[in-house]
């Protein structure tokens, strides 16, 4: 008897485990790219299962910045497929921009992150100055 009780206690146990790790599943990005266009930078990213996906924070940091900035919130839409056009670079220190995709899924929050060297020309630089200046 202590040994069918105690075989019963291992499938309850492996039984919690296997139900948690159904509940744990992480997400799995199928592409996050970055790459330049111009002065601006596009921002791509595709996932095959946003099933209780809820949103995607976007943020960026300029070289060795210590924190991201928030520049994005893309609420899930159930195509998989997403495209954010950064057209806020402005003249900075470094030509080094790593982007973080941040997407909340069941209150869980997974990140990701690309880094780009993004050189644009004097003219583009000074055309994202006087965009920024007149920033609200």
């Amino acid at each position: 008897m202590k040994f069918l009780n105690q075989i019963i206690a291992i499938l309850l146990l492996l039984s919690c485990c296997f139900a948690l790790n159904a509940n744990a599943q992480g997400v799995v990005l199928q592409s996050f790219q970055v790459k330049s266009q111009g002065a601006d930078i596009l921002v791509k990213w595709e996932i095959n299962d946003e099933h209780q996906i809820s949103s995607y924070n976007l943020y960026r940091k300029y070289g060795e910045q210590g924190s991201f900035d928030h520049i994005s919130l893309v609420k899930a839409n159930g195509t998989g497929s997403y495209v954010y056009l950064d057209n806020d670079i402005f003249k900075n220190q470094s030509n080094l921009i790593t982007y973080e995709l941040r997407v909340v899924k069941n209150g869980r929050t997974y990140r990701f992150q690309s880094t780009l060297s993004h050189n644009p020309t004097a003219v583009q630089r000074t055309w994202g100055s006087i965009k920024s200046m007149f920033r609200q």
